[in-house]
């Protein structure tokens, strides 16, 4: 049997999974935990088996495999990506599973935004309101709005962690 503590590749692994995914990190996999590791193993396996560029019919577009990008994350240390349970951590997770080519507008931001909210949940992001292109989250128990994609109307968006002053 494997220890988690060791250097085996397997051991490397299964410190990475616990990282990512034992959010609320007692040690433990719950059950919802465990949930989000199969469905991201079962997301990659059937991302990497399918057509190039073809989705699934039986799965909605934000339920689609979360390929992680981060070319379109700005302002965010990749290096926390991963084990961050910052409020800010948590939505660039979320964002990280998203494209941004529908964005042209606040209103398609907006859209997107909506689309994006069962992985915010996902994610432990507790989203209030979503008006165009920012966000309403309770930070620290306090909500606050935050401006979380730049540039909608720029025709090259990004998304970005900007808190209202």
């Amino acid at each position: 049997m494997s220890s988690v503590n060791g250097t085996a590749p397997i051991d490397v692994l299964a410190r990475q999974l616990m990282q990512t995914f034992d959010r609320n990190r007692d040690g433990r996999l719950t059950t919802e935990e465990f949930t989000s590791v199969l469905s991201s193993l079962m997301s990659a396996t059937s991302g990497a088996t399918a057509a190039p560029g073809a989705a699934h019919a039986s799965a909605p577009a934000a339920a689609a495999a979360p390929v992680r990008r981060t070319s379109h994350l700005e302002g965010f240390n990749l290096d926390k990506l991963a084990a961050s349970q910052t409020t800010k951590y948590r939505f660039a997770r979320a964002a990280a599973e998203f494209d941004l080519a529908s964005v042209t507008d606040k209103a398609s931001a907006e859209s997107l935004l909506n689309s994006m909210r069962p992985t915010f949940e996902r994610e432990g992001l507790n989203v209030l309101a979503i008006a165009g292109d920012r966000i309403q989250v309770m930070h620290e128990g306090q909500p606050i709005w935050v401006d979380v994609i730049r540039g909608a109307n720029s025709g090259s968006p990004g998304f970005q962690w900007l808190a209202d002053a």
